[in-house]
């Protein structure tokens, strides 16, 4: 058994049998060659995890996996993959937001997003990560990128008072000022994964009051869904999807 190894390598614990038998009476020394004892290289794991802002598991996000220098074997003799190069598409699981290559040769990678799930936004961060030779004994190296996550869009809602014939100067004695706007939920809004709930139909989410020019502080970083404006019994649906 082999009880000594060189780095980069797995200790190869295969045992070898030798018999050494009398050959005949003119023969002094009994050979016996030991030859295919190969080391085999440890390879690697890049394991992703996809999750949202609220910490929702995601699946279906599309990843590539891309090789960030030159890939080769220990010996340097053969070439997997040149800097640059696309080594695999990974794809999250539904259920646990988790998607993973096996079987990678050491060395170092970037793991990109390439396709988000609907409804969320994609994340264009590299990641890069190394698989590193740990010891004669680890024939697996894993890499584990936790934390990437997609965010979802928001929304912004703009409410502006206009005179019917100037626009924004009103005539006579007038005012565009002082005007006071409600917006509402007009669903039960949530995020994506449906987790987390922000309103419930008839909610109020903002007041707004108009400026000399008719003009509103814009409502700004709302959840995507259905929304309703009231002003002194005149109503208007408001869609932000």
């Amino acid at each position: 058994m082999k009880n000594q190894h060189q780095i980069g390598y797995l200790l190869n614990t295969t045992k070898y049998e030798a018999n050494l038998v009398y050959a005949n009476d003119t023969t002094p020394v009994v050979e016996i060659s030991i030859t295919g004892i190969v080391d085999e290289e440890p390879t690697g794991t890049i394991r992703a995890y996809k999750v949202s802002e609220n910490g929702d598991k995601i699946g279906g996000t599309e990843f590539e996996i891309y090789a960030d220098e030159k890939i080769t074997n220990k010996a340097g003799t053969k070439t997997y993959y040149t800097k640059g190069q696309k080594v695999a598409t990974i794809v999250t699981a539904n259920g646990t937001g988790i998607a993973e290559k096996t079987g990678l040769p050491l060395g170092k990678y970037k793991l990109v997003e390439s396709r988000a799930v609907t409804g969320y936004l994609l994340n264009t961060e590299e990641f890069k990560v190394e698989l590193k030779y740990v010891n004669d004994t680890t024939p697996v190296v894993t890499i584990e990128v936790k934390g990437i996550v997609n965010k979802e869009p928001t929304g912004t809602i703009t409410i502006s008072k206009k005179d019917e014939k100037t626009g924004t100067i009103a005539q006579g004695d007038a005012t565009l000022k002082g005007a006071v706007y409600r917006v509402y939920a007009d669903e039960d809004i949530y995020n994506v994964a449906r987790t987390k709930k922000y309103y419930s139909k008839g909610d109020l989410v903002a007041t707004r009051t108009t400026n000399e020019r008719g003009e509103c502080e814009p409502i700004t970083d709302l959840p995507l869904g259905k929304y309703i404006r009231k002003r002194r019994g005149s109503t208007n649906r408001l869609l932000d999807r």
